[in-house]
């Protein structure tokens, strides 16, 4: 039996392990409101980077959410409710929560959209926090938490430019990395499988750019690992890989299939050589020239965090070759220097001729990884500083002041609200305004160059994610999912269901018609006259779908299916595999449960006899 005196040492320890818990999330939480609150509370947020985009993504992923629709391929609502594919191409796990928030809470877009942001800055420090801790005290990793979020790599994704889901996912890296750190060097293997998957999969679940840009950090890592850890731990790394890969098959898997029905990548906006290191503008558009100057602002934001970097690397220096973290801290400067190449144009060719890098468009996004490298040095530096001579400490402490200082004053540039932007309720008629005309790509650009937000109504068109073959006009915002109209012969539309993935009409008609149903023709959508499968064309110009109903009483139906064959299975491979990993763990845990049994029963058999 446990003596009082031992029951109270328990008691003592939990009550300072959950203080210290909520000292930490306090801190969490006052970092990310001191970051977040003069962006999110700014009168103009609804017209800040890409808010207007995912303002109207978050509008179409919860009218699916209410539809009983939880993992949308299709969004109705969007342009002029004809609707595109860009739930296929846009993971899901960004918009779970805040369109959740707006579905069934009533919670206002802009409001859910700043509550996920907020999120995304503390599972940010929280998560930077588990990776760190397993290297260092508590005060070098609640160091490293905050510094993470703090530089202005990560405020520049997050809250400048608002790549929403870009920064959700960064925020969910340091999970994989401690995943990859713990099976590279082979210590709790199993929690590092955990961590591993679940941080990985989660970012593929986000965004797909980052996923490329994990995908190419974890790579590196590996190299750095290689020469204390050698190539049996990078299996293991592969293995854990593809377990991620089988969980989320059922989306990526969609993802390449589908990727060529669409025009993605075939007009990216923005060319990566126009973002290199103090790139000039590609044109004198004031739409250029406007992305010059945030260019402008990255590109100092490259040159401070890599100085910053490197520096720390010095204080440093003894952890790099002999510490439990030196594998993690030469990955940590490894990522610096490669987020300084690939700005520079020397890295062109790399660009050029590594398949998928164009799709990136900026290489600052790599500085949010560099700014978690930046952290983790930090963490080493903290607990290594008090063993560094007096001239050394007086040197670094001033370069590192100044390092410092230059990058905090460009965190406040990046997140200081703008002026010179409508007022929230104002922005919102904006976002929402029907009035304005359906205009080509050459009408919005000019109209992009006024000043008086009027073409923010239709700037969250996405034509990359129509079918091949549809209309290039850009339509404005609609509250309704897209009906039918007759072209030729009587008839009437008696009766009609509008949904995101389920569309019906009840026709009485005196002849043949023929009618457009005002959505894209997809290759997903099956129509059905009468339950039975009908060819569907598509209009030559507009893209959308065209049928052929005869004469007499007959009910028209549209559905959103899965129609290839690999999509299938891919579903089939997420499910198993997700059930044999619930199974596993399930297992485990009964079989340490059991153990357990055994051991207190021959405990007990020895106290009594």
């Amino acid at each position: 039996m446990n003596s009082p005196e031992s029951n109270s040492v328990d008691s003592t320890a939990s009550w300072r392990s959950k203080h210290r818990a909520i000292i930490s999330l306090l801190l969490w939480l006052g970092v990310a409101g001191v970051l977040g609150y003069g962006h999110l509370s700014d009168p103009g947020f609804a017209v800040q980077g890409d808010v207007p985009l995912h303002y109207q993504l978050t509008r179409a992923f919860a009218r699916n959410l209410t539809e009983g629709q939880w993992l949308p391929r299709w969004a109705g609502l969007l342009d002029g409710g004809r609707g595109d594919a860009v739930f296929t191409f846009y993971g899901p796990l960004y918009y779970w929560p805040g369109s959740g928030l707006v579905a069934f809470f009533r919670v206002s877009v802009l409001a859910a959209l700043g509550s996920v942001t907020f999120l995304s800055l503390i599972l940010a420090q929280a998560n930077t926090y588990l990776l760190a801790r397993v290297f260092w005290g508590r005060s070098a990793s609640l160091l490293a938490s905050v510094l993470y979020v703090v530089l202005p790599a990560y405020p520049l994704l997050a809250l400048n430019r608002a790549f929403l889901p870009n920064a959700f996912a960064v925020s969910l890296l340091p999970l994989a990395l401690l995943g990859s750190h713990l099976l590279l060097r082979g210590e709790q293997r199993r929690r590092g499988l955990v961590f591993y998957t679940l941080g990985l999969s989660a970012i593929i679940l986000t965004h797909a750019i980052t996923t490329y840009l994990c995908v190419a950090a974890l790579a590196l890592m590996g190299l750095c690992y290689l020469p204390q850890a050698g190539w049996r731990p990078l299996r293991r790394l592969v293995g854990s890989t593809l377990l991620a890969l089988a969980l989320t098959a059922f989306f990526w898997v969609p993802q390449l299939v589908e990727m060529r029905w669409v025009p993605i990548g075939e007009e990216l906006p923005h060319n990566y050589r126009h973002y290199f290191l103090f790139a000039a503008a590609a044109d004198e558009s004031h739409y250029r020239q406007a992305w010059a100057g945030i260019n402008y602002v990255a590109s100092l934001i490259t040159l401070m965090q890599t100085a910053l970097a490197l520096t720390i690397g010095v204080v440093c220096w003894q952890a790099l070759r002999r510490s439990a973290a030196a594998e993690l801290l030469r990955f940590s400067l490894a990522v610096s220097l490669v987020g300084l190449f690939i700005s520079l144009p020397l890295s062109d060719a790399l660009w050029c001729f590594v398949p998928g890098m164009e799709f990136i468009q900026f290489p600052w996004r790599f500085q949010a990884f560099v700014a978690l490298g930046i952290a983790m040095l930090a963490a080493a530096a903290y607990e290594q500083w008090p063993q560094l001579g007096r001239r050394s400490k007086t040197v670094l402490a001033a370069l590192l002041t100044w390092l410092v200082l230059g990058n905090l004053v460009l965190t406040f540039m990046v997140v200081r609200p703008r002026g010179g932007r409508p007022e929230r309720q104002a922005s919102l008629r904006l976002l929402l305004n029907n009035q304005v005309a359906s205009l080509s790509r050459e009408q919005f650009r000019a109209l992009s160059e006024d000043k008086d937000f009027r073409s923010l109504a239709i700037s969250a068109n996405q034509i990359y994610f129509r079918p091949r073959g549809a209309e290039r006009e850009l339509h404005p915002p609609v509250a309704q999912i897209g009906s039918l109209s007759i072209l030729s012969g009587r008839g009437r539309v008696v009766a009609q269901s509008l949904m995101n993935s389920h569309r019906a009409f009840q026709f009485e008609n005196e002849e043949p018609i023929r009618v457009r149903i005002d959505t894209y023709n997809y290759p997903n959508w099956v129509v059905r006259l009468d339950g039975r499968i009908v060819k569907a064309e598509a209009e030559p110009g507009s893209g959308l779908i065209l049928v052929e109903v005869p004469a007499g009483s007959h009910t028209l139906t549209l559905d959103f299916e899965i129609v290839s064959p690999v999509e299938r299975w891919a579903r089939v491979i997420s499910g198993l595999t997700c059930l044999l990993v619930i199974g596993l763990e399930l297992w485990k845990g009964f079989s340490q449960a059991r153990l357990n049994c055994q051991v207190l029963r021959a405990a007990n058999g020895e106290l009594t006899s």
